[in-house]
């Protein structure tokens, strides 16, 4: 009998030792609390269960970015970007395959891997983002349930004749990609979560990917990236809430090239493959026909703060400025320039009270989603909403 006593005692406490584990595992979302006294709740939809079930395309057509860059002392190098479309990790069997052959055996990363929470109807990440490339560091998007990933390598090659780096010859090069789109309806912080896929570690970033490459040799890389983006399907965007915005968007690729800091080298559009497996042509800018050659433009006025160049008189006429390399309104105190070394060519402007708040940056660029700043050397982010911009103008 004192047996049959001491087995059910044990029973018991095994079952007690087990359901207290699986209440501590089921609880773990449910304990995060970001103000306090509010509790978050779970996600309407589980994540990434849109999956077509249509036929995908067995592989991508990859987009091949070069440019060679000189520092200071001479030295040359190759920066090669390679770059997969936008494609959906619902789309399982393409994704995989298409990182397969950049990962150098990393492992496949899936929704989990990205350090999101569930939080209300979306997903955003507890832990703050780097933010420099921009942004305050946060990640949150309503109705999130895929993901895009642009998957890719980044490599840097030393292409100086008769010069070879070593250990005892070191360089240190530096480049980086900024996702030029700006935020999609509804999502707050960073639009694109990069993670680049180093020999010992991840390197996170919000907005893009940021390298400081230490080479101890001529070759650095290839390494695997991959930039993660929100989607979120609903009846009322069946295609995707943010389809169009990815579809449309850009990175600029910058590099360290000389006293300036990060210059623009190129605007990359990279196509997206919808869940229906097709895929969709980034659309190509033309570069402006306008002449900005002169001692003079004048700019004829096509909206409220926008203008174009026109060739005959004109609602503004802003003067060349040999001392800053730049054309001047005096109306506005204005200084703008045409600038050729990005891809399409852009122009750019210094509104004093806004752009000298920034040192020696500050310089301006107007797009489809208003007005950017580039805050620190390469780091383009939305201008803050605590400026005016009611009297800036800008030319289309």
């Amino acid at each position: 009998m004192k047996r049959v006593i001491a087995v059910l005692l044990i029973l018991v406490m095994v079952f007690a030792l087990c359901s207290c584990g699986k209440s501590d595992s089921s609880a773990k979302k449910e304990d995060l609390n970001t103000s306090g006294n509010e509790q978050p709740e779970q996600a309407s939809e589980t994540a990434v269960s849109y999956a077509s079930t249509q036929a995908m395309p067995s592989s991508v057509e990859w987009k091949e970015i070069k440019y060679e860059t000189t520092d200071s002392d001479g030295y040359t190098f190759e920066v090669t970007y390679r770059f997969s479309p936008w494609i959906l990790i619902s789309n399982g069997v393409l994704a995989n395959a298409v990182w397969a052959e950049v990962s150098n055996g990393k492992p496949f990363p899936y929704f989990d891997d990205w350090g999101l929470e569930s939080y209300h109807n979306g997903y955003w990440r507890a832990n703050n983002l780097s933010n420099n490339l921009g942004g305050n560091g946060t990640f949150y998007c309503p109705g999130m349930n895929d993901m895009y990933y642009c998957m890719g390598s980044l490599s840097i090659r030393n292409i100086t004749e008769g010069w070879s780096l070593s250990e005892s010859n070191k360089r240190t090069r530096d480049t980086m990609m900024v996702w030029r789109g700006g935020s999609g309806e509804g999502m707050e912080g960073a639009p694109i979560i990069g993670h680049l896929f180093l020999s010992d570690k991840i390197r996170e970033e919000g907005y893009g990917i940021l390298v400081n490459a230490s080479m101890t040799s001529d070759e650095w890389g290839p390494f695997p990236f991959i930039l993660m983006a929100p989607e979120s399907f609903t009846p009322n965007h069946p295609d995707g809430r943010y389809y169009k915005h990815f579809a449309s968007g850009s990175f600029n690729i910058g590099d360290h090239t000389n006293k300036k800091g990060f210059v623009s080298i190129q605007d990359v559009k990279i196509g997206i493959i919808g869940k229906d497996g097709t895929y969709a042509a980034p659309a190509e800018e033309a570069a402006p026909e306008i002449e900005v050659t002169g001692l003079e433009i004048h700019l004829k006025k096509t909206g409220n703060n926008s203008y174009s160049v026109t060739s005959d008189g004109g609602d503004k006429t802003i003067v060349w400025d040999g001392s800053a390399d730049s054309y001047y309104d005096k109306d506005t105190g204005c200084w703008a320039w045409f600038n050729t070394d990005t891809v399409p060519n852009s122009w750019q402007y210094w509104y004093e009270g806004i752009s000298s708040d920034y040192g020696d940056y500050g310089w301006l660029e107007h797009g489809p989603d208003g007005w950017f700043v580039e805050a620190s050397a390469g780091n383009w982010i939305p201008l803050p909403s605590t400026y005016d911009t009611s009297g800036l103008w800008y030319i289309d």
